[in-house]
């Protein structure tokens, strides 16, 4: 159905050729919908391929700067869980010296979802300092948010460290 309302505008859409299009907010909205999808229907590692031409059209393609910055959030929090549900956490490091300054500068209700996936990456990782940070900035953002998961993403935190963790 989602892809039936973005081929409403674009007849001859294909994700494989998205950098060849020119997507307004609400047919790149779409895309991002069907990833979303895909994860829960198809296939996450699916998800994670359109993810990646997404980012990639968006860091292609001269787009308008307000839709980029409120796309953006969604696209990284959305990768960078996903990336941490097969344990890519070697792609997710990868990830942040991209998108550093926008991770640090994003949406407050997307971040936490990034930073739970980064403190996975860096708890992999065994790097003591970031995971420290990683997860004090995930579960407080989860408490600003008023998003019940905080207390979950602690236990989980707390379950691989096999340690009690210190706020």
């Amino acid at each position: 159905m989602i892809l039936e309302n973005i081929k409403t505008t674009l007849p001859d859409f294909s994700v494989d050729r998205i950098i060849d299009y020119r997507l307004s907010k609400y047919e790149l909205s779409y895309v991002i919908s069907y990833c979303m999808m895909l994860r829960r229907e198809v296939s996450v590692t699916k998800a994670i391929k359109v993810l990646y031409k997404i980012l990639d059209y968006m860091n292609q393609n001269v787009i308008d700067d307000l839709l980029k910055n409120t796309v953006m959030d969604i696209v990284i929090a959305t990768l960078v869980g996903d990336l941490d549900v097969q344990k890519r956490y070697d792609e997710i490091i990868d990830l942040l010296p991209m998108f550093k300054q926008k991770i640090v500068f994003g949406d407050m209700y997307c971040l936490p979802y990034i930073y739970a996936g980064i403190t996975d990456a860096y708890i992999e990782e065994g790097n003591e300092c970031y995971i420290n940070r990683y997860y004090k900035y995930t579960y407080y953002l989860f408490e600003f948010n008023k998003i019940k998961a905080g207390k979950a993403f602690l236990e989980n935190v707390k379950k691989k460290l096999g340690q009690e963790i210190d706020l």
